[in-house]
């Protein structure tokens, strides 16, 4: 009760149109990094909880919002009336007072509504105004609504609960490291050697989603197609490589990221290859093929060539089906001249804060870090070319006695380029311009170039066997025969995930625009309604209750209930009822002024509360719409007005405003 009592004491509208600031500001503040409930773990820990926070607390928003323009059109609706005590009531000023209270009416539907804003018969400029408010009113809420959801994205952040060690970026090649695989290459790559670059547990996609999501015209034929062929990722490389020993951590379960930050990788940049480009095949070129069950299958020549510092361009031709069958890949060397697979990788080094789930050790995000400009990262054509040779070398001839006749073993290793020539059959003539498989084909020629920089990195072996095996297997004797690690120069730490709703800068502000806008629409009506009603002698306060049809009862007087449906000699059904509510009932017009009927409920005579007094009054037969608004007013200064018609035999009503 005492609350109820203080919103009445304090006037609803100013109330309504407190709260909706706030609500408003805080709706902004969510809106903006998820402000609010930095604090709170069971909104900020969770993707789905913080987008519905803020739609809880902008639906607030939005309700707080209708009821404050609800409040303040009601209060310009009775303002109408009051003000207009003293006003000789001609003929047109009475059917402008009733348009313009219809207009404002919550009764007067969005039809009715424009009726008023087009129809040429409304003569008053200020109706049209009114409904063309109401009708901005009606569309300013969902407006607002759909303008703060519309582009709102949830961000990670990650809140660090240990610093651990350091951890390892990327860094030049080194090409000896490459022989640190040798005799388990295959081991490493693994069967899914296509999907290397594009692997979440090492790289990230950079490409444009418009690019992307198309399929790349790579083809190996003179007219190659480049549209829709760039790719570009970011491999900041895998954790168990950039940070061991934070890997292996016990400590703190309930960090479930593994967070490195200054964290240095590649960023690589693919596009389609000129096909005019000419390669040295003794220089550029390595023929390299495999043993399956003691026959040659076949081979790939491989052509690598620097362009740039840092861009290189290559080609990969397949030896033909028939060649292979006859095991004359290595002596018959026309095919090595036909039409190729052509592609162009540039290399560059950038930073970012990576985050690592540790639960399975994939990069879930990223953020780069100045310099946001990419580094050039110099590679060498050559020294891929001897990367490849360890990397792909036949192990099983390295105790081989020369000029032996001893039969090879039955399978050559390492045995990747036996895997890679059975996934080669993507790389013929007759799959050229094949979009179902030049993806495919694309992303396996990415892959075999990005070999060289990712694991001919020093240190690598050196990062894998001790969290792998223990610190006590690199000292039993194969210490030297391991590359030295690299500098640390990435900084790891233990974390666990929040989230944050950052909505898009420009639908946010014009949600503060508009809602903020409305705001001042509403003080402004109201600071105008009163200082209007003190200048006109009515007074600056309307004492409206929250029930419209309430205060058209409390503050209009019945002159006659004969019009409805009789009972009796009585005033008829609508009249009992009526009266049941305390609606004022009125006497006859005579003397051109109201006479109180005795007897009658409510107070009959009274001024209200506004000033002024209304009245519903029996009018004659209607002719014309000016008819319907004849009204009886009394205004605060008690000023007569004008005597009404006589009324007609005929009964009819009008709204006295």
């Amino acid at each position: 009760m005492r609350f109820f009592f203080l919103f009445r004491l304090l006037r609803q509208e100013w109330i309504f149109t407190l709260l909706t600031t706030i609500l408003l500001l805080l709706t902004a503040l969510q809106a903006n990094g998820s402000v609010l409930t930095k604090d709170l773990p069971l909104v900020s820990h969770s993707r789905s909880y913080s987008i519905f926070f803020l739609r809880v607390i902008s639906e607030l928003a939005g309700l707080s919002l209708a009821a404050t323009l609800a409040v303040t059109l009601e209060q310009a609706k009775w303002a109408i009336v009051a003000m207009a005590g003293g006003d000789e009531l001609t003929e047109e000023s009475r059917s402008k007072r009733l348009i313009e209270f219809l207009a404002l009416d919550v009764g007067t539907t969005i039809p009715g509504l424009f009726q008023l804003l087009v129809s040429p018969s409304v003569s008053t400029f200020r109706a049209r105004m009114w409904s063309l408010g109401r009708l901005i009113t009606m569309v300013v809420v969902p407006v607002t609504g759909v303008l703060v959801m519309s582009k709102v994205e949830v961000y990670p952040v990650f809140v660090s609960v240990k610093d651990s060690v350091s951890g390892f970026g990327a860094h030049g090649m080194n090409v000896s490291a490459a022989s640190e695989y040798a005799g388990f290459t295959d081991i490493i790559l693994g069967s899914k050697f296509g999907s290397f670059v594009q692997s979440t547990s090492r790289s990230i996609e950079l490409t444009p989603e418009d690019i992307r999501s198309k399929s790349c015209g790579l083809n190996a034929v003179k007219d190659q197609n480049p549209l829709h062929c760039d790719r570009e990722y970011f491999i900041p490389g895998e954790a168990i490589f950039t940070m061991p020993e934070a890997l292996m951590d016990p400590d703190n379960p309930e960090a479930d990221i593994l967070l490195a930050e200054n964290h240095r990788g590649h960023n690589l940049r693919y596009g389609v290859g000129d096909p005019s480009v000419s390669f040295d095949l003794a220089k550029d070129c390595v023929l390299h093929y495999g043993r399956y069950w003691g026959f040659n299958i076949g081979g790939f020549l491989l052509c690598i060539a620097n362009t740039s510092l840092n861009t290189v361009q290559a080609k990969l031709i397949k030896c033909p089906e028939v060649l292979a069958l006859s095991q004359t890949c290595q002596t018959n060397t026309t095919w090595q001249t036909e039409d190729s697979w052509t592609l162009a990788m540039s290399s560059h080094f950038r930073t970012a804060t990576v985050a690592y789930s540790r639960i399975n050790a994939t990069v879930m995000s990223y953020q780069f870090t100045p310099p946001l400009t990419p580094v050039p990262a110099p590679i060498s054509a050559q020294d891929m070319m001897k990367v490849y040779a360890n990397l792909l070398n036949d192990t099983t001839t390295w105790n081989r006695p020369p000029n032996t006749t001893a039969p090879l073993a039955p399978f050559s290793a390492s045995s990747l380029v036996t895997v890679l020539y059975l996934t080669l059959p993507y790389f013929n003539m007759e799959n050229a311009k094949n979009p179902m498989v030049a993806s495919n084909m694309f992303a396996t020629f990415q892959s075999i170039l990005a070999l060289p920089l990712y694991y001919s990195q020093s240190g690598m072996m050196r990062r894998l066997i001790p969290a792998r095996f223990g610190g006590n297997f690199v000292k039993t004797g194969v210490d030297h025969f391991l590359s030295p690690l690299p500098e640390r120069t990435t900084t790891v730490r233990l974390a666990y995930q929040e989230f944050k709703t950052v909505a898009e800068k420009g639908t946010l502000i014009a949600y503060v625009a508009i809602g903020g806008a409305a705001i001042l629409f509403c003080i402004g009506v109201q600071v105008v309604l009163w200082w209007v009603m003190l200048a006109r002698g009515v007074g600056g306060r309307l004492d409206l209750t929250s029930f419209g049809a309430v205060d058209l009862f409390r503050f209009c007087v019945m002159e006659s209930m004969e019009v409805v449906a009789r009972k009796g000699d009585g005033a008829g059904v609508f009249g009992e009822w009526m009266g049941g509510f305390g609606v004022n009932r009125r006497g006859e017009v005579e003397e051109g002024r109201l006479e109180a009927q005795e007897g009658g409920r409510g107070s009959g005579n009274r001024d209200g509360l506004w000033g002024s007094e209304v009245a519903l009054v029996e009018v004659s037969p209607i002719s014309s719409c000016s008819e319907v608004s004849q009204f009886s007013m009394r205004g605060s200064a008690g000023k007569s007005q004008e005597p009404l018609s006589q009324p007609q035999s005929a009964h009819y009503w009008g709204i006295a405003i």
